[in-house]
């Protein structure tokens, strides 16, 4: 094959050979940009709808934990506390913090597309934690001790045993 390209190249003055060699290396390198951008964008779009599904339902879950272990820690903190003033605060942390759980919970909501009785089981279960939370926040502003550590005693600590 080299031979044969030589011999028709043989009679061709050197700016032809040069524009001719010149020429088809362009050629060649605009055909494989061409073929490089398309698996880019192939690629570009396969990774945006990977952050828009999976990444983004792993990113909730995240935030949905971060905001459970913060009210969590706030829930604590009040119950400890027996300045009422640091009480309430810790208390009204708390209660943003169910604020932000609630909007990540509508999130998963509407990102979430697999098994909808995991979704369901799991948002029963942030129910059932909230209406404890809400009662024990209720006991705490009024101050009832008693009634306080019978109810800590009987849903924290044995979820701190587990």
């Amino acid at each position: 094959m080299y031979t044969s390209l030589r011999e028709i190249m043989k009679n061709y003055s050197i700016h032809t050979k040069l524009k001719r060699t010149f020429g088809s290396i362009l050629g060649l390198t605009f055909f494989l940009m061409i073929i490089v951008i398309s698996i880019i964008l192939f690629i570009s779009s396969r990774t945006n709808s990977l952050y828009s599904g999976p990444y983004k339902v792993s990113q909730t879950i995240s935030d949905i934990r971060v905001n459970l272990q913060t009210m969590n820690m706030n829930m604590y903190k009040s119950i400890a506390e027996t300045d009422e003033n640091n009480r309430s605060v810790y208390l009204q942390q708390a209660d943003e913090e169910y604020g932000k759980l609630t909007a990540n919970t509508e999130i998963l909501k509407e990102i979430f597309n697999e098994d909808p009785s995991l979704l369901n089981e799991f948002l029963s279960n942030i129910k059932n934690t909230e209406e404890k939370r809400a009662k024990l926040s209720e006991l705490l502003k009024s101050n009832a001790n008693p009634s306080i550590m019978k109810i800590s005693q009987d849903y924290i600590v044995p979820h701190l045993v587990k």
